[in-house]
């Protein structure tokens, strides 16, 4: 992950940033929107609104969902990949939306408090993570940085070749004499 976050350009974080925005205000339009309405009506808005029926764990693990088959996909030619444990932090922290909303379904009485701390914590993660998948997708499929590590590994082949000789030769000759002739 530090190699790709080493060659993010502008561009590249422009494009998060812009997925950043749209998913908190767009995609939250429905707890902006709860929480407007409240207070255009002089109601009291509450914690229990937002995680009282665990509706912002859910709407976290509905926010890991899209990224997951991005995390799996490697596209080809790319030098960089997502890292793994971002999947492995998604499958975790989707079961643990899971199991709060499950709390909720099972205990009615569970306290706000016991709702509110997992249920910020899980969308917490999901934004961030979120963020570093579209940030390191953008720089994956960037043209121009598969075209730059490309004429990196170009460049230290021949810097290899150049120390080293031409050893194609040797290794044929090798493998040659090691099937029997």
């Amino acid at each position: 992950m530090r190699g790709a976050l080493a060659v993010a350009r502008k561009e590249h974080w422009a494009e998060a940033r812009l997925w950043l925005y749209c998913t908190l205000g767009v995609g939250c339009l429905p707890f902006w929107g709860i929480a407007f309405l409240y207070w255009l009506y002089a109601q009291r808005v509450g914690l229990d609104m937002f995680v009282g029926q665990a509706q912002l764990a859910v709407y976290a693990a509905g926010l890991f969902a899209p990224a997951m088959p991005v995390i799996i996909r490697d596209i080809k030619d790319s030098p960089f990949k997502q890292p793994k444990w971002f999947l492995i932090a998604s499958v975790v922290a989707v079961m643990f939306a899971a199991f709060t909303f499950a709390a909720v379904v099972t205990r009615p009485g569970i306290s706000i408090v016991r709702l509110a701390i997992p249920s910020f914590g899980i969308f917490l993660l999901a934004i961030v993570l979120g963020f570093f998948v579209e940030l390191i997708n953008n720089i994956r499929s960037d043209p121009d940085i598969i075209a730059l590590k490309r004429q990196q590994v170009d460049d230290l082949s021949a810097q290899v070749r150049k120390a080293f000789g031409d050893w194609s030769s040797v290794i044929s000759r090798s493998t040659w004499v090691s099937n029997g002739h």
